[in-house]
């Protein structure tokens, strides 16, 4: 992954998605168990609160979708790793407060931008992307400096912006269509929370494929290896090589 130049390594960056997309379709259990407690959230605010009312929604969501993200990179990150107290110590452990904040920032950023019409979603993701491999460092328990994340992920800044924005645009365009699809629904009590819900649901599917791609991102970049038995020989001479 150091190594950019080659044109294996450049396929092998477009392909990270369809990876992503795998993955996520060989943990369908996995996913549902993460996922469902943010459709359910979705269906009770618009449910209690009303789909119109976007100030209580998506600050909320914005925390719901950090927790999510932290989970699914936690799941990428252990794939494969041996079964030891360590391993299960690192999956357990809740978001880190830098996780959320960095989270709540982005979306604060995002709500300031809406002012910009159509650009607003690109503007956003060139802002943003440079930093994202911070996300998977916290979530990966060793965690760096802003000024380091941005210094390590300089060799896939192309990569990390494409797919921050197709995330992003995706995410507008699945809203505006759930939006339509509302209108021609007969207003009944349960159409706004079964639709937020449906869109959540798309959301966290693609949150999945960004958190899959950042992990992937920054383990080939950084290095990182699964925690181990402490017992395990040649653990040191292992993680040193």
């Amino acid at each position: 992954m150091q190594s950019l130049s080659q044109p294996q390594d450049r396929l092998s960056l477009l392909l990270l998605p369809f990876h992503a997309l795998g993955f996520w379709a060989r943990n369908q259990l996995t996913f549902w168990i993460a996922a469902l407690p943010v459709a359910v959230l979705a269906a009770g605010i618009a449910f209690l609160q009303g789909s119109d009312e976007r100030w209580v929604r998506e600050p909320l969501l914005a925390v719901v979708y950090a927790l999510f993200l932290d989970r699914w990179m936690r799941i990428v990150l252990l794939e494969n790793a041996p079964v030891c107290e360590e391993t299960d110590t690192l999956r357990r452990s809740i978001a880190n407060a830098r996780f959320l904040l960095f989270a709540m920032a982005a979306f604060g950023l995002a709500f300031v931008l809406q002012t910009i019409p159509i650009f607003d979603v690109l503007v956003w993701s060139l802002i943003v992307s440079p930093l994202l491999l911070y996300l998977p460092a916290l979530s990966s328990g060793q965690p760096i400096g802003i000024g380091a994340a941005w210094r390590l992920g300089r060799p896939v800044q192309i990569t990390v912006f494409l797919t921050v924005s197709t995330v992003a645009l995706l995410a507008m365009v699945t809203q505006d269509v759930i939006d339509i699809v509302e209108l021609m629904l007969p207003s009944r009590v349960w159409t706004a929370p079964l639709l937020n819900a449906a869109a959540r649901l798309i959301d966290c599917l693609m949150l999945a494929v960004l958190g899959h791609v950042l992990v992937t991102l920054y383990r080939g970049l950084s290095g990182w290896e699964p925690p181990e038995p402490e017992d395990r020989p040649y653990r040191t001479s292992r993680r040193s090589s």
